[in-house]
């Protein structure tokens, strides 16, 4: 499967995934995790960086599941297999981990 250039793909491709998995496509296996936000950078006033205005994704998945940071590649359904940099963050919700993606 062929890598898409997320400069071409901006945040309207994504916001239609929210409450839908994608894979990350972690060693040894392949994991699945949910979007469940997709959401303006608070702080991007509108201004464009490399021809997209800044937005995160936010990724959840059940609290069993520990992905560290980094790259991965990741399946976005309809959009297709993306290099992306996931961080863990603080996961307010019981039994679950939340991962942001950064899109600047």
């Amino acid at each position: 499967m062929q890598e898409i250039d997320i400069i071409e793909t901006a945040m309207r491709h994504f916001k239609p995934l929210e409450g839908k998995s994608v894979e990350v496509v972690a060693n040894p296996n392949p994991v699945s995790v949910v979007v469940k936000s997709v959401s303006y950078s608070r702080f991007s006033d509108k201004e464009l960086v490399n021809g997209v205005r800044p937005f995160s994704i936010i990724l959840t998945s059940p609290s069993n599941i520990h992905l560290v940071s980094g790259t991965y590649p990741i399946l976005f359904p309809g959009i297709g297999l993306i290099q992306l940099y996931l961080e863990p963050v603080i996961t307010l919700t019981p039994n679950t981990q939340d991962y942001q993606i950064l899109i600047c």
